[in-house]
């Protein structure tokens, strides 16, 4: 069974590859027959049709660009979101049977009501409504041999990535994220996370769901269903002002409260991770993917952060990179941060000069940091290899919430998160 899907596995990737080698050809053949324009388009919508039948790490990457590069021109964007939003689900019969494998019980025995028709398709798993007494509750089920096609993968996506980003030094990026996702793989690793978020929950307006632990497996995962909306039903209501500030506050204050309260952080900024629910309150409902932060670091970055605030010299903040370990004690250390660490530092600390923010729907926050990161990379082409990876993790989380924002056209206030910072610096110092 598991032989004849990799062997289907490989037969869509060659399939991708095959029609984005001729598009290429033809663009190359003669200009009249297709130009570059539509070479690129044929190529990606080869890729994205491909990513849509394989599910798991493609489509994790497809959400991961849509959310970090939202500038990217429309007809790309269109292609990632079809990706993503058109997953088929698996048949009935095997949802059965996995649920009869990991508890020897079917789902209509097991549970008070189960709907065999899929609620959601996602990239990893697919999610049905059922109920347990008179809670109504959400199961998510994995697709069977996810584990051993993560590998399979990777060559469709170093196409899609090197067609979208059009750059060859992409394996970082890859690697990071095959690993998360084998994390995320192992479902009670994140029931563990969604208890460790509900039993430590810092707001009474965030809403964390509830582990059924009995109805649990590695590759089902049954939580308490958040009744509410999703980013995208939220926005298509045209809320008012208020309302998206008020959201986005909570997401912004919530990021930071776990941060230096719990020393962890949820690190996936998928907008349809989030439930826009009555009174004000936000459900968080996928926590596959958490962070936590060391607290040697989170002192170092702290003070970092604080120091850029406060306008230090640039030998000032160097020695601090150094005392991370991003910057070498050499006579070229000053030149290398402000030639390369300095100009991405000014993506993130910018939030933070000022008690409020504004973040406008043009997407020109995300866009500057895209072009910055990609600008230095293409320079200096061993940079990324020095940054220290729980630097890197929460910004790249916080340009992910950020492009959310631009989205929600809000603005934010940032006092409380400065003063969670200066509150935690005072006390590790």
């Amino acid at each position: 069974m598991e032989k004849s899907s990799n062997v289907k596995r490989a037969l869509v990737i060659t399939k991708a590859v095959t029609k984005i080698t001729l598009a290429h050809t033809k663009s190359l053949l003669s200009q009249k027959l297709l130009t570059k324009q539509q070479s690129t388009q044929q190529s990606l919508k080869a890729v994205f049709d491909a990513i849509t039948q394989l599910k798991g790490l493609s489509v994790k990457v497809a959400q991961q660009i849509a959310i970090t590069m939202p500038f990217l021109p429309k007809n790309y964007l269109d292609e990632l979101e079809k990706s993503f939003d058109s997953i088929p689900p698996i048949n009935r019969a095997l949802i059965r049977k996995i649920i009869k494998n990991n508890f020897q019980k079917y789902p209509e025995e097991l549970f008070d009501s189960f709907d065999d028709t899929a609620y959601k398709s996602a990239s990893i798993g697919q999610v049905h409504i059922g109920a347990i007494g008179d809670e109504k509750v959400a199961i998510k089920v994995q697709y069977p041999g996810m584990n051993s096609n993560i590998q399979n993968d990777i060559k469709l996506l170093k196409l899609a990535l090197m067609k979208i980003t059009k750059s060859n030094n992409i394996d970082h990026l890859i690697k990071e994220l095959s690993d998360k996702l084998e994390e995320e793989l192992d479902y009670t690793k994140e029931a563990k996370n969604i208890d460790f978020f509900r039993e430590n929950n810092l707001s009474e307006q965030i809403i964390i769901p509830k582990v059924f632990e009995d109805y649990c497996a590695p590759n089902i995962l049954t939580l308490s269903f958040l009744e509410g909306d999703s980013f995208a039903a939220f926005i298509s209501k045209n809320p008012d002002l208020e309302s998206r500030n008020h959201y986005a506050q909570l997401i912004f204050d919530n990021f930071f409260a776990n941060l230096y309260k719990n020393k962890t952080i949820h690190a996936d900024p998928n907008p349809a991770n989030f439930i826009f629910m009555e009174d004000n309150k936000l459900g968080i409902i996928d926590f596959g993917c958490v962070k936590k932060i060391d607290n040697d670091f989170l002192k170092l970055f702290t003070k970092l952060h604080i120091s850029l605030i406060e306008n230090r010299d640039d030998h000032f903040i160097t020695n601090i990179y150094k005392e991370i370990g991003m910057i070498d004690d050499t006579p070229q250390a000053i030149e290398f941060y402000t030639e390369v660490i300095k100009p991405m530092e000014d993506i993130y600390i910018g939030v933070l000069k000022n008690d409020w923010y504004k973040f406008t729907n043009n997407f020109t926050f995300t866009k500057n940091g895209f072009d910055t990161a990609k600008d230095i990379k293409e320079r200096y082409k061993t940079t990324f290899s020095k940054f220290h990876q729980d630097y890197l993790f929460i910004d790249r989380t916080l340009l992910g919430y950020y492009s959310l924002f631009e989205k929600l056209d809000c603005t934010i206030d940032t006092q409380y998160v400065k003063s969670l910072m200066r509150e935690y610096h005072e006390n590790n110092i």
